[in-house]
């Protein structure tokens, strides 16, 4: 087994904090081209608080394809002010695939007020996708 995954394990266990090199190597595990990794990673980095929130956002913002993507829902699932106000500024971006992720993960960790005039700014995007995900962002919250 890797060491991304005894990592991730190690990770999902611990109430505490595991430190910068840690989640830091959490961070570089959501690029792994095995799905286990990524997502025992991802698990991993949604219970760790904002320790590893610089990276997550580098990779939310300037990520490929699915790793950004994952990094979009990590963010949700932490749910700390800082995660929310990162997924509220991705609902700005050029990306329609990159709005839609964003609007479901901010719906995850609880928009607040905010969050719900961005979603609600969402609604009318020209995609389908990124609307359907704050529609339904907004109604989870109700």
């Amino acid at each position: 087994k890797s060491a991304a995954v005894a990592l991730s394990r190690v990770a999902e266990k611990s109430a505490s904090g595991l430190g910068k090199d840690a989640t830091d190597l959490l961070v570089e595990a959501l690029e792994d081209e095995k799905y286990s990794v990524r997502y025992g990673a991802a698990r991993a980095l949604a219970r760790s608080g904002d320790e590893a929130i610089d990276g997550l956002e580098d990779l939310a913002r300037d990520g490929e394809g699915a790793h950004r993507l994952l990094a979009l829902r990590v963010l949700g699932e932490m749910g700390s002010s800082r995660a929310r106000g990162i997924l509220r500024s991705l609902i700005d971006s050029e990306s329609w695939l990159v709005r839609a992720h964003a609007a479901r993960a901010l719906g995850v960790a609880g928009p607040g007020r905010s969050g719900r005039r961005k979603l609600e700014s969402l609604l009318d995007d020209p995609h389908p996708l990124p609307a359907f995900a704050a529609a339904e962002a907004l109604r989870a919250e109700n």
